[in-house]
């Protein structure tokens, strides 16, 4: 028997703050208020390369990470102002 909407309990919106992650966020809320399901927002930043980025460039790095993890944090709350 194939999987219902009864078979979520828990939905996961991955964002980075773009129109089209918060479109799928959007939908991504309206099957977890179909389900009466847990949402969970998620921002991930990926250090390496902007780590490498900004040790050339002379940049500093704390800076840098301080930066992008605001503006993960922003797109956070973005999606989970929307629930």
């Amino acid at each position: 028997m194939p999987p219902t909407i009864d078979a979520v309990d828990s939905v996961l919106l991955p964002t980075d703050g773009s129109d089209g992650a918060l479109a799928g966020a959007r939908r991504g809320i309206d099957l977890a208020e179909t389900a009466d399901a847990t949402v969970h927002v998620l921002s991930a930043v990926d250090t390496s390369e902007t780590d490498r980025v900004a040790t050339l460039l002379g940049v500093d790095i704390d800076e840098q990470r301080t930066a992008l993890e605001a503006d993960a944090e922003s797109a956070v709350e973005s999606v989970e102002a929307m629930v």
